[in-house]
């Protein structure tokens, strides 16, 4: 059997956390979550998640696409990609 995914689910909001966490167990990936761009960076460089699902606004307006930045340009190189849709 494959590893299962792991995916860190970041928002503001707990009950969206919550509602995501609860989905995605059900499919079976291992699901943790962020409530700020900074406790979802020092996740990110432990946990080493296979998805980000980011709320791009949170309470400092633009803070998703602030991770973003950070990770691709301040994290260590690993494994998890970085892709952006426009």
């Amino acid at each position: 059997m494959a590893d299962t995914a792991r995916i860190l689910v970041v928002d503001d909001d707990p009950d969206i956390c919550e509602s995501l966490r609860m989905v995605l167990e059900s499919s079976d990936y291992e699901v943790r979550s962020a409530g700020s761009a900074e406790e979802a960076y020092q996740e990110a460089l432990g946990y080493g998640p296979d998805l980000i699902l980011l709320d791009i606004m949170m309470p400092s307006g633009t803070e998703g696409f602030h991770l973003v930045w950070r990770l691709r340009n301040e994290a260590p190189p690993r494994s998890m990609p970085c892709r952006s849709w426009s």
